[in-house]
């Protein structure tokens, strides 16, 4: 589970903020580790982010440990055989994307 920052409608699609931590789970048998722990802690130590910003993305972490150990949504069926139906139309990307995109940056 990628920890991250609720995604944004933008213009173009989505935006969002990746929170560094994750969290890798395996539902049969039930395993679940984190990752990137030591990107997280450098973070901080390089200021990059704030020890509260770091505590409150490592609580973020230990709810979604709970929900995966309850088998609780987005952990209550095995995704790993999931496949979008045959009749699903395949995404475009907005007209003008790339414009719209670099338009947004310093």
């Amino acid at each position: 589970m990628n920890l991250e920052q609720p995604w944004i409608r933008t213009p173009i699609g989505y935006d969002s903020h990746d929170w560094i931590l994750d969290l890798v789970v395996r539902l049969s048998p039930f395993q679940a580790a984190w990752k990137d722990v030591d990107e997280l802690e450098w973070s901080v130590e390089a200021g990059v982010i704030s020890v509260a910003t770091a505590n409150d993305i490592q609580t973020a972490g230990r709810r979604a440990l709970r929900s995966a150990e309850a088998h609780e949504w987005p952990f209550d069926e095995d995704w790993n055989q999931w496949l979008p139906d045959d009749d699903w139309p395949v995404p475009q990307m907005a007209p003008r994307w790339r414009e719209l995109a670099l338009a947004d940056r310093p």
